[in-house]
């Protein structure tokens, strides 16, 4: 009974060992060959995306997150640099919606009255204003609408340095005059009878 069992496994064994020899000695066609090579292409393709992964993109969003840098605040944004000048247009059909640190701002622009008018539920400081102006002539290509106070405060300054250093060289060239006047070593004789001299010479 043992021995019937046993022969049994080993024909198993052995068919099976012999149909693995078949297919070993079988040769792949081009259209297997194709397939199992569209299959490898998963793996090629996702082994160089690990590596970029892992060697490039990590290490710059590591150092992304080191080098954080700090918001502009709201009122250094939109600088006049960035604005161009494309001409005329209505203006009271432009209108700006923006965001500030004190809430929603709507801003317009007035031919008529040359200024910028601005709706808004909160009291909105002047300097966001006039970074809301400075974003109106960004985006809608308006810059000799926007007067820039800084420009004009430092013109404003610059001219009155001019002017106290004028003076100051004038007075300094008085003061100069002065000295050489006080210096000289000559004496300024005044005429005190002029008037009786001339009455004299008139009489003879």
């Amino acid at each position: 009974m043992m021995m019937v069992k046993m022969k049994k496994k080993i024909k198993r064994f052995k068919n099976v060992y012999v149909e693995y020899n078949i297919m070993g000695s079988v040769d792949l066609n081009y259209g297997q060959i194709f397939f199992m090579m569209l299959g490898l292409l998963p793996v090629l393709a996702c082994v160089p995306c690990w590596v970029v992964a892992k060697f490039v993109y990590e290490p710059y969003v590591k150092k992304l997150a080191e080098e954080e840098e700090e918001p502009i605040p709201y009122e250094y944004q939109y600088p006049l640099e960035e604005a161009e000048n494309n001409g005329d247009r209505d203006y009271k059909q432009c209108i700006v919606l923006s965001n500030t640190p004190k809430g929603l701002v709507y801003m317009r622009y007035c031919k008529e009255d040359e200024g910028f008018e601005y709706w808004a539920d909160n009291s909105i400081d002047y300097k966001y204003l006039e970074t809301i102006a400075r974003k109106y002539v960004t985006i809608f290509s308006c810059r000799d609408i926007y007067i820039d106070r800084f420009t004009l405060l430092k013109e404003k300054i610059l001219g009155i340095k001019q002017k106290i250093e004028e003076n100051k060289l004038k007075e300094d060239l008085e003061e100069e005059e002065e000295e050489e006047e006080e210096n000289d070593v000559f004496a300024n004789l005044k005429s005190y009878n002029q008037s009786t001299s001339n009455i004299s010479s008139t009489k003879t």
